[in-house]
């Protein structure tokens, strides 16, 4: 074992060895000849693949260091004397003083440090019970992100948009970018249509992830999901000359929630609509009140049938 070996295994800890260190060894040797093979049959630069595999991997943990009474000692010592760290002799001046620390005034660091370090490893990451928390924090980092992304549209030049998928019907499918990327939501109409097969895709990669299921296929997932008929596919002329039949009001009905549930899990609240702010329709008649199909008179239904195809709903962006 060499120098630089020893040092990497002083460095790492964690129970590596040398066979260990070998088989990691090994198996970066074989990924390197995979990639090696990718890009002489596909004629790609080697770089080039690297920096697609590179962006696309989920990133390593990273393991989050202990405080020690050194740490905490330092830290009080520079706001206790109102000090720079960069103030030349300082960090000398710091390290004598603990140094004459006597055993009882090294355990009190000691103690205080254990307790910093373990309130930090609370913070980890981890899914928020409650839901109205969630939200807040959901909330809250979109508003960070949204300063970030102010700030790359003028430094880069770029513009954003981001759909929030929530994987619990708790919340709700929700956008947020830069001005010129929510323009582009509230007039794309494509846009809606893939909330759904996102929602289910995300829910199969993650079942794939916890070893569920082994493997997602995601084109049959567009395909029964997605490919809702058209509204002329639905109704034939028939239906939209007796649009007080029977046939015509359950195609309508159908075809509309399925269009609201492009957008969310729920049902359609025909009865509480003008007292709820989350979703918009869009292309329903303005002089014709949004209510259950039956409930419309024989002209608003005439009007419904002819504009049924320019029909669908939208998330309001609650997060402004």
């Amino acid at each position: 074992m060499d120098i630089s070996t020893d040092q990497l295994f002083k460095e790492k800890g964690d129970g590596l060895t040398q066979e260990k260190y070998e088989k990691i060894i090994a198996l970066q040797q074989k990924h390197d000849a995979e990639i090696q093979m990718l890009s002489d049959e596909c004629q790609l630069e080697l770089a080039f693949i690297k920096s697609i595999m590179k962006d696309n991997r989920e990133p390593a943990p990273k393991k989050t260091r202990s405080i020690s009474s050194w740490n905490t000692f330092q830290t009080e010592w520079f706001k206790k004397n109102k000090i720079k760290v960069t103030t030349p002799g300082a960090q000398k001046q710091c390290a004598e003083e603990y140094a004459l620390l006597n055993k009882e005034q090294l355990n009190s660091f000691k103690n205080r440090a254990e307790e910093l370090s373990e309130n930090r490893f609370n913070k980890e990451p981890k899914l928020i019970e409650s839901i109205r928390l969630r939200k807040a924090e959901l909330n809250k980092q979109i508003c960070e992100i949204r300063k970030l992304y102010r700030t790359l549209q003028i430094t880069c030049d770029v513009e954003f948009l981001t759909l929030v998928i929530p994987l619990s019907k708790e919340l709700n499918i929700s956008y947020f970018g830069t001005p010129v990327g929510e323009e582009f939501y509230k007039s794309c109409l494509k846009l809606d249509e893939i909330h759904n097969s996102f929602y289910h895709f995300s829910c199969l990669k993650k079942s794939a992830k916890n070893e569920i299921i082994k493997q997602v296929t995601f084109q049959k997932d567009i395909e029964d999901i997605t490919m809702i008929e058209s509204a002329d596919d639905q109704l034939s002329i028939i239906d939209k000359e007796c649009p007080n039949s029977k046939n015509a009001r359950d195609k309508v009905r159908k075809y509309l929630q399925e269009k609201f549930n492009l957008i969310t899990k729920e049902r359609i609240p025909y009865k509480n609509w003008y007292n709820q702010t989350k979703y918009t329709i869009i292309g329903w008649p303005e002089d014709v009140l949004f209510c259950n199909y039956s409930d419309l008179s024989t002209e608003d239904k005439k009007k419904i049938l002819s504009n049924l195809n320019n029909i669908y709903f939208k998330i309001n962006n609650l997060s402004e």
